[in-house]
C-alpha cells in the first residue's frame, strides 16, 4: 500500500507542478517558478491524506508502472529538448490518474450517505479547470498542429470549446453522471471555483484590473482542482436504476 501511495503522490505532484502554470509566474516573482512543485506537493499531500485515498488505491501494478514513467518523464521535461514531449506528458498524466481514481474503493464509512454527482456543475467546472490546466488548441499550435478554420477563432475561445467538447466526451463515457458519490466538499470548492473563475475572466477585460483578474483566475484553478480532486475520490460504482434516468 505504501509503494501505490507514494507512486500515486509523486504523480499528483508532478502533475499539479506541470499544469499549475499560472501558479508558477507567481512564485517565480520571488524565485524559480520550479518553486510551485514544493506547494503542490503539500497541497497534494494534504488532499491525499484528508480523503483517505492510500488504502482504498487500485491494486493493479500496471497503473503505478504507467503513473511513475509519466509522472519521471513530466518532471524531466524542462531538460528534454523537444515539445512533443511536454504536451503529450500532461494530457496522459491527468488521464492515468484520473482513470485510477475512478477505480478507487469506497471511503469507510456511511454508504447510504450519498447522492449522485452534480452533472451541469461537473461540466461547467471541469470545462474551467481544463483550460486553466491545458490550453489544449495552443499546445497543438505550438507543434504545428492546426487548421484555418481554427484559426479565426481567438485562442481563449478555442481553447474553452475545446477543454468543454474533451469533458462531454470524459462524462459521457466514464458515466460519472450516472454515479452516486459519498458525502464530501466537492460542491462548495467546485461553485466557489466557477464564482472566481467567472468573475477573473469579466475582470480581464478591464486593462486596469488585468492583475487583479490574473490572482482571481489562480484562485479560481486551485479550488477547481480542490473541489475535482474531493468529487473524483468520492465516487461509488454506478446503480443501474440512476442509469434508466
Amino acid at each position: 500500500m505504501i509503494a501505490r501511495a507514494v507512486v500515486f503522490f509523486v504523480a499528483l505532484a508532478a502533475l499539479m507542478g506541470a499544469t499549475f502554470q499560472d501558479v508558477a509566474a507567481h512564485l517565480a516573482r520571488w524565485g524559480r517558478p520550479e518553486l510551485v512543485y514544493l506547494p503542490a506537493a503539500l497541497l497534494a499531500a494534504a488532499l491525499i491524506a484528508h480523503a483517505r485515498v492510500p488504502p482504498r488505491l487500485p491494486e493493479n501494478f500496471a497503473w503505478y508502472l504507467i503513473l511513475a514513467l509519466l509522472a519521471g518523464a513530466s518532471l524531466a521535461t524542462p531538460w528534454i529538448p523537444w515539445i512533443y514531449v511536454g504536451v503529450a506528458v500532461r494530457p496522459l498524466l491527468l488521464l492515468v490518474i484520473v482513470l485510477v481514481m475512478l477505480r478507487l474503493r469506497p471511503r469507510i464509512g456511511n454508504l447510504y450517505l450519498s447522492g449522485l454527482v452534480p452533472g451541469f456543475l461537473v461540466l461547467i467546472a471541469f470545462t474551467a479547470l481544463l483550460y486553466e490546466s491545458i490550453p489544449i488548441v495552443t499546445d497543438l499550435r505550438n507543434v504545428g498542429v492546426t487548421h484555418p478554420m481554427v484559426e479565426r477563432i481567438p485562442l481563449p475561445m478555442a481553447n474553452v470549446a475545446a477543454a468543454g467538447i474533451v469533458v462531454a466526451i470524459f462524462i459521457v463515457a466514464s458515466g460519472i453522471r450516472h454515479r452516486p458519490m459519498q458525502l464530501n466538499p466537492s460542491r462548495g470548492w467546485l461553485w466557489a471555483g466557477v464564482v472566481a473563475w467567472v468573475a477573473g475572466a469579466a475582470v480581464s477585460h478591464v486593462r486596469m484590473y488585468l492583475e487583479y483578474a490574473h490572482y482571481a483566475l489562480t484562485v479560481a484553478h486551485v479550488l477547481l482542482f480542490i473541489g475535482a480532486f474531493y468529487l473524483l475520490s468520492h465516487l461509488l460504482p454506478g446503480r443501474e436504476a440512476d442509469r434508466l434516468h
